[in-house]
């Protein structure tokens, strides 16, 4: 299927909902609809965005599919959705679909109404279960209205809850260098002492370099990163369109020392990824001047907040929630992700195949 429209659930006739395999299949003017709402939108998120989300860049599925509701002509309800295919050379019939750090709605009844839609088409794809996780933050849970406990859905009990950290960057550049933790502003102010340099990459050689570093640091401290195929496109989608992200570099004497990689989703930067070659400078600091040049750039492109992200499960999460938190960034809660089991019986299979696994 490579453009289909759904009735939507109710007899409304202004709501439209309409899915595609590849976002690049919408008409022009769904496609400029959903980048208006997104680019608005506080719930927005790379994982959810057109311009980075898919196989080919942050990582996906085999079978991707962008589905949207709208109101009249306004994109109202966006998600791009993965389906599993972990177990389907095997069982064909246990796919599943996850939307990343999604959907992304406007408001409850867009939300419950996209949802509502969403479900139609999973049923109608025969897939065994739906999961959810919109970036939905705790203090908003009631305005949202989400089907936390009725309707079928239920928490993801070996998920704990997410949080993050984030920065309000409305404020101004003293103002904000002021509120870094006083290691970190030392941190900042030695680098500058030591001829430390930050620029933005220009060249896919650049993000090259960069990669070297990252995926060494990944296999050290073992931990997954993107594979090169990923993040060469993410480095040929972001050298094209450069307000959307980049990547800020701590070089020494021309010689590149590490950096951290930020993607614009909304009104929100995303810090993304992060490594340094602490071998080529031991005892100087390396990320700590490039995070803060990537704080200020989301303010003068017109961000409104910074987020730092999570700590992951790799080694040393200590030490990295550490380093961000010197920021000022302030802790931020998001609701569990949800999942909706469509074919019951398949879907608890699947479970005893996926704990088998692991």
């Amino acid at each position: 299927m490579k453009y289909s429209r759904i009735a939507a659930r109710r007899l409304v006739p202004v709501l439209e909902f309409t899915s595609s395999q590849d976002f690049c299949n919408f008409p022009i003017d769904v496609q400029s609809s959903v980048r208006r709402f997104l680019d608005s939108s506080r719930m927005s998120n790379p994982y959810q965005d057109p311009a980075f989300c898919g196989a080919d860049c942050l990582g996906g599925g085999i079978d991707q599919t962008s589905i949207v509701l709208r109101h009249n002509t306004s994109t109202v309800f966006f998600a791009y959705g993965i389906a599993n295919y972990a177990f389907s050379r095997l069982f064909p019939g246990l796919r599943s679909m996850a939307i990343p750090k999604g959907p992304v709605a406007a408001n409850a009844e867009a939300m419950n109404e996209g949802l509502a839609n969403l479900l139609t088409y999973c049923r109608a794809n025969k897939l065994v279960e739906l999961s959810i996780n919109p970036q939905v933050v705790t203090d908003d849970v009631d305005d949202f209205d989400l089907p936390l406990s009725a309707g079928g859905w239920r928490r993801v009990d070996r998920v704990e809850s997410q949080s993050t950290l984030r920065l309000d960057v409305t404020q101004s550049i003293d103002t904000m260098f002021a509120n870094l933790s006083k290691s970190t502003r030392r941190e900042i102010r030695r680098a500058e002492r030591a001829g430390i340099h930050v620029r933005v990459a220009k060249s896919k050689d650049d993000f090259k370099s960069f990669f070297e570093i990252y995926s060494a640091r990944g296999q050290l401290r073992n931990f997954q990163f993107l594979p090169r195929t990923n993040f060469i496109e993410l480095a040929n989608r972001l050298l094209s369109m450069n307000d959307r992200g980049g990547l800020f570099l701590s070089e020494l004497g021309g010689v590149l020392l590490g950096g951290v990689l930020v993607l614009r989703a909304g009104l929100c930067a995303h810090y993304v990824y992060g490594a340094s070659a602490v071998e080529r400078a031991p005892s100087l600091p390396i990320s700590h001047p490039a995070l803060w040049r990537a704080i200020c750039w989301s303010k003068d492109i017109g961000c409104t907040e910074f987020d730092f992200g999570g700590g992951g499960g790799a080694a040393g999460i200590d030490g990295i929630m550490h380093f961000k938190r010197g920021f000022g960034g302030k802790p931020v809660g998001f609701i569990p992700p949800l999942q909706y089991e469509l074919r019951p019986a398949l879907s608890r299979f699947r479970n005893v195949i996926r704990a088998g696994a692991h």
